[in-house]
């Protein structure tokens, strides 16, 4: 199925860094016009780029969290707040990387005073230690520029000697039927390997996630959740969380 050669793509562009059109059909058995379009897909969703006749895996791409970043600044700001009082004294939580759970810190919403955070995001690493005396271990593996992120094989391994009673995630978006997805191989399973590990999963994702197929990667669903916190409610919303008992935490409730 087209879904997973594409997974097998990406894993195979990440492993030789770069290859050619001709490299994929040879593995893949492949006819150049499927490759070019595979790799199309791939590059959409900023896990590949395509230059000087090459494709690049994405670690060597130029990165883009800086650009989603800064996309929905106001609605993440608004989740970190209203995340932030989930945190309880003495809690150890895995905190996920990307874009929008850094911001349960960097809101300016009170904090517990004891904290134990495992985490892989070089955003969260850096402000926790900077900013608080909380215990802090860092999965350890190689850098992922694109999210921001420590990000391996060795990595997704690593994070299973460690227990924690909460885990905090984000996602690149939620299928119609409740997929939760990611765009990166290695941070679909980690994040798999996560929600296997806790009950209390933690959803910090903005409205706009909802049905939106941002990722090729589904590596979970709707019902591994407990909590979801969004800046605002819609019915789409509202009718995820019923229909997978989630319950939702919005500027409305």
């Amino acid at each position: 199925m087209k879904a997973t050669r594409l997974k097998q793509m990406e894993q195979y562009i990440q492993e030789r860094g770069s290859v050619t059109i001709e490299e994929l059909c040879s593995y893949f058995g492949i006819h150049p016009n499927t490759a070019r379009s595979d790799v199309q897909t791939l590059a959409e969703h900023g896990l590949v780029e395509k230059k000087y006749g090459k494709v690049i895996a994405a670690a060597q791409a130029t990165t883009d969290y800086g650009e989603r970043k800064q996309k929905n600044m106001d609605a993440k700001a608004q989740i970190g707040i209203f995340a932030a009082p989930l945190l309880e004294e003495n809690d150890i939580v895995y905190m996920d990387a990307g874009t929008t759970v850094p911001h349960i810190f960097t809101c300016g919403a009170p904090l517990p005073k004891r904290l134990t955070i495992i985490t892989n995001s070089v955003e969260i690493v850096h402000w926790v230690t900077v900013n608080t005396d909380y215990t802090i271990f860092v999965l350890p593996g190689q850098i992922d520029r694109r999210l921001n992120s420590i990000l391996s094989v060795e990595t997704t391994e690593s994070v299973k000697a460690y227990k924690f009673n909460k885990a905090i995630i984000g996602i690149r978006g939620i299928s119609d039927k409740g997929e939760l997805l990611s765009s990166s191989g290695l941070d679909a399973r980690m994040k798999n390997i996560v929600l296997s590990m806790c009950d209390n999963v933690i959803l910090m994702a903005d409205s706009n996630k909802a049905g939106a197929n941002n990722g090729i990667y589904s590596f979970s669903s709707l019902e591994k959740v407990k909590t979801w916190v969004c800046e605002r409610s819609t019915s789409e919303i509202v009718n995820f969380c019923h229909e997978f008992n989630v319950t939702l935490i919005t500027n409305e409730a």
